[in-house]
C-alpha cells in the first residue's frame, strides 16, 4: 500500500512539472521547425525570444505557449545574441562588502 507523504508528494510534483515542461518545450520546438535558424543543426536547441518577455511571472507563463517572436538557435549561436549576454549579467551576484 502506498502512503502519500510530504516527501512523496514533493517528488511526484517535481516529476509531473518536469514532464509537463518537456511536453510543452517539445511542442514548441516542433512548431518552430526543429532546427537552428543559423546553421540548421537539430542538437542543443534553445528558444530565443526575439521580443523580450516581461518579468512578471503570469506574462512569462503565457509567453511560453506562443511561438510569436521566437526562433530556435543552437546553444553556440544563442550565445552570440544580445539577450544572452544581458541574461548572464543579470545573474551575476554583486557582493555588498
Amino acid at each position: 500500500m502506498l502512503v502519500w507523504t510530504k516527501a512523496y508528494e514533493k517528488a511526484y510534483h517535481k516529476k509531473y512539472d518536469h514532464d509537463r515542461y518537456q511536453r510543452m518545450r517539445n511542442a514548441q520546438v516542433e512548431a518552430l521547425g526543429g532546427k537552428c535558424v543559423v546553421c540548421g543543426t537539430t542538437e542543443n536547441l534553445e528558444v530565443h525570444d526575439i521580443v523580450p518577455v516581461l518579468s512578471r511571472s503570469r506574462t512569462r507563463a503565457k509567453a511560453f505557449f506562443t511561438t510569436v517572436g521566437k526562433e530556435l538557435r543552437c546553444k553556440e549561436h544563442h550565445k552570440h545574441t544580445e539577450g544572452w549576454r544581458n541574461r548572464r549579467k543579470r545573474k551575476t551576484v554583486i557582493p555588498l562588502d
